[in-house]
């Protein structure tokens, strides 16, 4: 196994276990006591823990091992979720948050820079291989998740992930082989200020406008679905299907999608995607069924592939160079 493929199957069971709880956390959280908004806040603390800390990891990437890096964001990633469920305060389920965006960042940062970094030819069919295995990932988590909470309680399904990031953290620690990087010739504050070079490259900032869009709206959704569907009656088994059916779509898609974008131009396609998305998220919370819901979150399932693998494509043929901090910076945009 090559260091794409590795990458993408890391990224991929990275996916799996952060995904189990999309459509049992809101719900573990209002048995909890906790409002709408308070809920609204732990999820704004995950985003902004992205802000902060994806710029910051992109540069550390320059000075510190990738493995080190990956071994560490899993970690922290799979403490979060311990926080969770020992959290008896609400301060300490804010921090638990804080804490699984800086993992997350970690993972992705490393690992989509690595599978663009050896991607040679075809390259939107392939970034559409990466993202259709992360996906999947996506598909199965909230799938499991879901049939643990049935079956159990949703506490379970935490439980559960604890043991998945567990599990990932000791293979990526026995298979993961990390290169000798070339030692940047910068000095470390200058990357970790160096906002200067992203305020002047406008592609840049195109291109993380668009992802800062794209994942406003998906935080809306998988903070405020879940709730919605119970509220309409909609067994918590059923939730899980939907969110998983969701990703599932995503996941042979973007396949598609990248194929068809190596024969256009990027930027036509991220602008109308970019349009398309907010008008099908309007259509799903005017749903008036759960048929029209399922059809309207399928067009904004088309949308989010677009915006992903030409995003992705954009941000690292930006520059060969500063992959990393190029894709922490859009990270740490886009997450605001």
């Amino acid at each position: 196994m090559d260091k794409t493929e590795l990458s993408i199957a890391i990224l991929g069971a990275f996916s799996f276990a952060y995904c189990i709880t999309d459509s049992t956390l809101s719900i573990y959280l209002e048995n909890l006591g906790l409002n709408s908004l308070q809920i609204a806040l732990m999820f704004s603390a995950l985003a902004f823990s992205f802000i902060v800390s994806s710029p910051i990891i992109g540069g550390l990437s320059e000075f510190i091992s990738k493995k080190y890096i990956l071994l560490s964001s899993i970690f922290f990633a799979g403490i979060s979720y311990v926080f969770l469920v020992i959290g008896r305060n609400y301060i300490l389920l804010v921090l638990s948050q804080i804490i699984l965006g800086i993992g997350v960042s970690g993972v992705t940062i490393i690992s989509m820079s690595e599978i663009e970094k050896y991607i040679k030819t075809n390259r939107g069919f392939r970034t559409g291989i990466s993202f259709s295995v992360q996906y999947f990932g996506k598909f199965l988590g909230p799938l499991v998740g879901g049939m643990i909470a049935f079956l159990y309680t949703s506490k379970v399904s935490i439980y559960f992930t604890i043991l998945a990031f567990l599990v990932l953290l000791i293979l990526v620690n026995f298979i993961y082989e990390d290169k000798k990087s070339i030692p940047s010739k910068k000095d470390i504050v200058d990357i970790l200020l160096d906002f200067e070079k992203f305020e002047k490259n406008k592609e840049l900032f195109f291109v993380s406008l668009t992802g800062f869009i794209e994942f406003f709206l998906i935080n809306i959704k998988y903070i405020f679905i879940p709730l919605i569907l119970v509220e309409m009656g909609i067994s918590i088994l059923r939730v899980g299907i939907v969110v998983a059916s969701f990703y599932l779509l995503s996941s042979l898609e973007v396949i598609f999608i990248g194929k068809f974008l190596d024969k256009i131009k990027l930027g036509p396609m991220m602008i109308i995607s970019t349009i398309i998305l907010p008008i099908s998220f309007i259509l799903i919370y005017l749903s008036s069924n759960f048929y029209f819901f399922l059809l309207s979150s399928l067009l904004a399932s088309i949308a989010i592939g677009v915006i992903d693998v030409s995003t992705s494509e954009a941000i690292f043929s930006i520059s060969k160079r500063d992959q990393e901090e190029n894709y922490g910076f859009y990270l740490g945009f886009s997450r605001i």
